[in-house]
């Protein structure tokens, strides 16, 4: 996969990701898999970190050392004028188009029609948008012969998908007061910006003693 494609698979997965897009019921969910996306960006993004990890199947150790706060901080400098609207307006043109059909095609071949694992890996999953994409994988994909029926798709318990619902579904108000509670939400907010705030600082520091270490070895050179 070229670097372009790369760069566009990331944008578009990360557009439905962003942890300031998350609902409060998903953050957590959002945080990681924003997390999980931005770390597989960096690694093909670069040659020889995608080299070691074509080569052998291992993750540079230092990837897995970077604070989550970084990650955030990365997608903003590769797409500097992104705004909510643009975010809203790209979810609006994305659904029922032919490339969400293609998108779906593939996570649910890789699901092998396993609801559970498709709700997992698809990135644009919502509990109240799930009625809707299992009628496109039907009707427009299965019917059509472009992908085959799966036992696990075809006949799954409705139990199990109710299970499913509610895991993902945005809660009522009155049973998740966080979603309402302003409070709750500064709170949340403050203790974000806070973490980012110190991340930088650390990274500042880190810059700071690298050029005292580097200034010794100049004069050195010099003489």
């Amino acid at each position: 996969m070229s670097k372009i494609r790369v760069q566009q698979a990331y944008r578009k997965a990360s557009l439905f990701l962003l942890p300031a897009q998350a609902p409060a019921h998903r953050l957590e969910e959002f945080c990681r898999k924003f997390e999980i996306l931005s770390k597989v960006h960096y690694i093909l993004s670069d040659e020889k970190k995608r080299q070691v990890y074509d080569e052998t199947g291992v993750i540079d150790a230092s990837v897995d050392n970077i604070g989550a706060n970084f990650w955030t901080r990365y997608w903003r400098k590769l797409f500097p004028h992104i705004v909510p609207e643009d975010i809203e307006d790209f979810k609006g043109r994305y659904k029922d188009s032919e490339e969400e059909k293609e998108d779906l095609r593939i996570a649910y071949l890789r699901a092998k029609g396993n609801m559970d694992r498709l709700a997992e890996i698809y990135f644009a999953y919502t509990a109240e948008d799930e009625d809707r994409i299992c009628y496109i994988m039907q009707k427009e994909l299965i019917n059509r012969k472009k992908m085959r029926s799966y036992v696990k798709f075809a006949k799954e318990k409705p139990a199990s998908v109710e299970a499913r619902k509610n895991k993902y579904k945005r809660p009522d108000p009155e049973d998740d007061p966080a979603c309402i509670n302003p409070i709750v939400l500064v709170l949340r907010q403050n203790r974000l910006e806070l973490e980012e705030r110190r991340a930088m600082e650390n990274e500042q520091r880190e810059r700071e003693e690298a050029a005292r270490d580097e200034a010794p070895r100049r004069k050195r050179r010099r003489r």
